[in-house]
């Protein structure tokens, strides 16, 4: 009686590490893996936003593209521009004013026949964010065995623009 309880114990055992464990290794591999290209390409993309001073179209849609094509993610901007503020006893008070991505898009592409890059000013500040918007397949299956291991923000990267980085 003993050795049977062994035996389909040992099943159950094999059963799981080689449909549940093995699996989600390899599938957490490859999501480091598209985490990392993903880091990769926001970087380069805020990078060239920061040393040309603007974005283009093309190189929105092209890192874009491929970030989308990476699975569920999105993709925010935000923009920074320095401003001059004048305030009721007559002082200068500088700070920053954020443009979002919407904003940003409607000004690159106010004709959507020809849409025109995004200028920047040297001194401002652009940042690129990347979130996760669904469960990778490796999150289901330790989702599917009890464990909550849901990761939203892949990277959030920016900086001064006029500032080489490289």
């Amino acid at each position: 009686m003993g050795s049977s309880f062994g035996k389909i114990f040992s099943y159950i055992v094999s059963v799981f590490v080689l449909f549940i464990i093995i699996p989600y290794q390899f599938l957490s591999q490859l999501e480091s893996t598209k985490e990392t290209y993903i880091y990769s390409l926001t970087t380069d993309f805020a990078d060239e936003c920061m040393n040309t001073g603007q974005i283009t179209p093309e190189k929105l849609e092209m890192y874009t593209q491929k970030v989308y094509g990476m699975g569920h993610y999105e993709v925010k901007m935000e923009h920074a521009s320095k401003m001059a503020f004048s305030r009721d006893n007559g002082e200068v008070e500088l700070d920053y004013l954020s443009t979002g991505t919407e904003m940003i898009l409607n000004d690159m592409y106010l004709d959507a026949n020809d849409p025109v890059p995004y200028k920047m000013k040297t001194g401002d500040r652009i940042y690129v964010t990347v979130t996760k918007t669904g469960q990778s397949t490796s999150e289901k299956i330790m989702d599917f065995i009890g464990v909550n291991v849901t990761k939203q923000l892949i990277v959030n990267y920016g900086g001064t623009v006029g500032t080489t980085t490289n």
